[in-house]
């Protein structure tokens, strides 16, 4: 503990003595936080107004963050996306969307990769909301802009990059030994910019709960402990635009494993690493973005049993290289294209071997304005070479955006494209049950809706149709069930409508809602009791409504999440599912201000009706608990 948190303070103090710079702002206070502008470039690559994609997207920026109270990337998209996360607990956290699996949904850094070839995935909940300014949602395959794993959506996370003038710190503490301590500097001279922060936190976990037969238990083993560190610079130099920016995350955890078999005593230690640069160059009409990426992560698990016990260390290295070149052709044409290239490698006692890939692709996309009307076409062809065959697979799209009448804020969207996902590493070379000869995963999606944008509301209905096939599942090889491995058998199909609507009724109150109404079923076999019966453990229905309302420098934020039945076997028995669950949350914050210095003391309080629920099977969430947070930043 005490070597972490020398480390920490060291890191942070060299980052701030190697910025050059005065100390800048860091953090937002409620009342100072400034409207995040409407713009993304998850849809097309270019900057394009929400309203105006092809696509519903979802921007999340501090203003969401403030109000939910939210830690964590998997926090936000909980709270304030129509994604539904799959959390294990207080440990691992996951989207499903769609009804895709976790690896079917994109995690992106400004734009390149964030998970690793071994799993296809990220947890979610070792994301701390220092490191991201905002993020960007996308529904639907985005595969055709970002390559693979984006067959159901993706989650654009743009880097924190700071600028102005301010320090802010902030502490938080809260039930079972819950304590959050970070801070951070921005700074800013001139045409160069950037910020340093970091984050300690941990807690104990030890929370009660119910089991399914009414014996009240306490939750073992659950300690956990993790810090963060983050760097960004960037500056402008004649026709370049430079930025860099890195992080590292370090967390231990004591796995409670599964209300059914308790704790065994495990343990598991994460560690990423992550370096990224982009120069972006003006080139007369027209500009080159050159970006590329270096991710190292460690993952250690420990299980003490005297039997089947083990202590483990996998190592991951991801890298990528990107350019990408812009250019508008006349006034109603914007064109972007660009190759990309990578290396993965994954080294892990459950692998039969250390294994990479080498992967390239190579993509073109276009906006076209036709008076009310834009079209946005986009291919992307990816290749991935393994040592003795290469995956390849093309991904068209083609996207509409209409609006009938000039003074109407009404936008009519669709989209048709397709998707994909290659093989895992943990798929394709799992010591004994790897299967080297798996291709990857489609899917072909087509969906169409309506955005209104006022000046009072903005309201969006979106209804898509989505069929995967080769879909990767584990069956056992054998009549004993022991011996399993994965193939290319599930054909899935979805259909959803995802509706939002948020009002702003006046200056002091916001209220607004989330639903997603989904039926996706196993199309894979004929004869099989699980055919056209609902996926496992997806809800039919997610509804998330919230409320955030100003009295002077008192704010109150409410905010609920209803999940409807899961089910749990692909028979779809009422027997074998999860109960629906509505869990509401509060917070209450007061802003101050005192001198050069301002603040914000809030009390965050979760799981206000004291549900208990579960959101994965084996897995209990947290009762009502409360935590404090006190901000302070100079002005």
């Amino acid at each position: 503990m005490i070597a972490r948190l020398r480390a920490l303070r060291w890191a942070l103090l060299v980052l701030f003595v190697f910025s050059g710079y005065p100390a800048a702002s860091f953090g937002q206070i409620p009342d100072s936080v400034f409207a995040l502008q409407e713009i993304t470039v998850s849809a097309s690559r270019m900057g394009t107004p929400a309203s105006r994609a092809p696509q519903r997207i979802t921007v999340l920026g501090q203003e969401e963050i403030v109000a939910t109270g939210s830690r964590t990337v998997a926090d936000i998209l909980s709270a304030r996306s129509g994604f539904f996360i799959r959390q294990y607990g207080q440990g691992l956290a996951t989207v499903s969307h769609r009804g895709g699996a976790a690896g079917h949904t994109q995690v992106l850094i400004d734009g390149m990769h964030l998970s690793d070839a071994q799993a296809g995935q990220f947890d979610l909940s070792l994301l701390p909301l220092h490191l991201f300014d905002s993020m960007e949602v996308l529904h639907g395959p985005s595969s055709s802009i970002y390559g693979a794993d984006g067959m159901s959506g993706a989650v654009y996370l743009r880097g924190a990059r700071g600028g102005g003038g301010r320090a802010s710190v902030a502490t938080e503490v809260g039930a079972w030994g819950e304590l959050l301590t970070s801070a951070g500097w921005a700074f800013g001279k001139g045409s160069v910019s950037g910020l340093v922060s970091g984050e300690y936190r941990r807690g104990k976990g030890n929370f009660p709960y119910e089991t399914e037969t009414g014996e009240e238990m306490r939750l073992e083993n659950a300690d956990r402990e993790g810090w963060s560190v983050m760097g960004a610079l960037q500056g402008r130099t004649g026709r370049h635009t430079l930025r860099g920016a890195f992080f590292h995350i370090d967390w231990q955890r004591r796995l409670p494993g599964s209300s059914l078999f308790g704790a065994q005593g495990e343990q598991q230690w994460d560690t990423h690493s992550r370096l990224w640069l982009e120069d972006a160059v003006s080139l007369g009409a027209g500009a080159l973005v050159l970006r590329g990426f270096l991710h190292r992560g460690k993952l250690r698990y420990l299980n003490p049993h005297p039997v089947w016990g083990q202590d483990n260390t996998g190592r991951t290295t991801t890298s990528g290289l990107e350019a990408v070149y812009r250019l508008p052709a006349g006034t109603r044409l914007d064109i972007s294209a660009g190759a990309t290239a990578g290396y993965g490698a994954a080294d892990n006692p459950s692998l039969v071997s250390s294994v990479s890939e080498f992967r390239s692709g190579a993509f073109v996309s276009a906006t076209g304005v036709f008076g009310r009307w834009r079209i946005y076409p986009a291919v992307r062809f990816d290749a991935y070479r393994e040592s003795d065959r290469t995956l390849s697979a093309l991904s068209p799209r083609l996207g509409l955006n209409v609006q009938p009448a000039d003074r109407l804020p009404l936008f009519v969207k669709a989209n048709v494209g397709g998707g994909f996902r290659v093989p895992t590493f943990n798929d394709r070379f799992w010591a004994g049950a790897g299967n080297p000869d798996l291709e990857p995963e489609r899917l072909y999606s087509a969906d169409g809706g309506l955005h209104v944008d006022g000046r009072a509301v903005e309201f969006e209905m979106s209804a898509y149709a989505a069929r995967y096939s080769n879909r990767i599942i584990w069956t056992p090889d054998d009549e004993t069930g022991f011996v399993w491995s994965p193939k290319n058998l599930a054909k899935t199909r979805s259909l959803g409508i995802e509706t939002s609507i948020s009002a702003r009724v006046n200056e002091e109150l916001t209220v607004g809602a989330l639903h997603t109404w989904m039926h996706a079923v196993d199309r894979s076999d004929a004869s099989s009791p699980a055919y056209n019966k609902p996926i496992p453990f997806l809800p039919a229905h997610l509804v998330k409504p919230y409320v955030s309302a100003r009295f002077g420098r008192v704010s109150v934020d409410l905010h609920g999440r209803f999940m409807d039945r899961r089910f749990t076997t692909p028979a779809a028995d009422k027997e074998d599912s999860l109960d629906p669950a509505f869990v509401a949350g509060a917070q209450v914050g007061f802003v101050w201000n005192a001198g050069p210095f301002s603040g914000r003391l809030s009390t965050i309080v979760e799981n206000a009706f004291d549900k208990q629920y579960i959101i994965v099977g084996g897995y209990p969430m947290p009762p009502r608990h409360a935590r404090l947070r006190l901000v302070v930043q100079t002005r």
